[in-house]
């Protein structure tokens, strides 16, 4: 297939782009600075609609990947832009945090609780919860309104290289404090999906191809509370 990933220089791009190459897509990548280590890259901003649709005009493309939609202006664009195209399949990356329970935890709409594990067609946000202007519900709504051929992806907490925000301040604690690290009881008892990126590219890759319009939610089948996944990153490390 021709594959066009937006994106594709942060947490799981080139992951994710080293996957296609390995599965015989043919990739482009498509972003501000135009590089990529692994495929052709084209630079373009993807919130300049004429250069954008200008990049659809030269090359058809089967699926296009979009790594970065952050705001309904963003997935404007793209519709725009790929509004003659009614065969391409778009894949878009989203996140578990659309869901009204992630507002309920921010105290910034009300709603009845949700019981756990969160469905795909469970309730979403109505108020944005994300800072920098982020909406992904009104990214997801506006792609659905779009394209017949769609995957959402709701990927959770994402850990592993390059990222190493969800584990250095386990293993800071442990070998430059006192040897402990010191939870609240609630925290510590806290539970949320987590995935690591290999497993997030490999969702991803596996929805290539797909006709219609689906909605997935991404995680590991074992759910750590915060406590467990302290004692994972520490057997990790050599300490117990």
């Amino acid at each position: 297939m021709d594959v066009l990933v937006i994106g594709g220089t942060g947490l799981m791009g080139p992951t994710l782009v080293q996957k296609l190459v390995e599965n015989k897509h043919r990739v482009t990548c498509l972003n501000r600075r135009g590089i990529s280590t692994l495929a052709p890259a084209i630079k373009c901003d993807r919130r300049d609609p004429e250069a954008l649709r200008a990049v659809f005009r030269r090359t058809h493309y089967d699926a296009v990947i979009d790594m970065i939609p952050v705001n309904e202006d963003d997935a404007n664009t793209l519709t725009t832009c790929l509004e003659n195209t009614p065969d391409t399949q778009v894949i878009a990356i989203s996140s578990m945090t659309v869901y009204l329970a992630y507002a309920r935890i921010h105290r910034v709409e009300l709603g009845p609780y949700q019981n756990c594990p969160i469905k795909e067609t469970d309730a979403l946000c109505n108020e944005k919860v994300l800072p920098n202007h982020h909406d992904k519900p009104a990214v997801e709504a506006a792609y659905l309104k779009a394209y017949e051929h769609l995957s959402i992806l709701r990927l959770p907490a994402i850990y592993g290289w390059p990222d190493v925000s969800r584990i250095k301040p386990y293993v800071e604690a442990v070998f430059q404090g006192d040897g402990s690290y010191r939870l609240h009881p609630t925290y510590a008892a806290w539970t949320h999906s987590r995935a690591s990126v290999a497993d997030c590219v490999q969702a991803i890759v596996l929805t290539l191809g797909l006709r219609g319009q689906h909605i997935f939610n991404v995680g590991e089948q074992t759910v750590f509370t915060e406590a467990a996944w302290c004692a994972l990153v520490w057997k990790a490390a050599g300490k117990q």
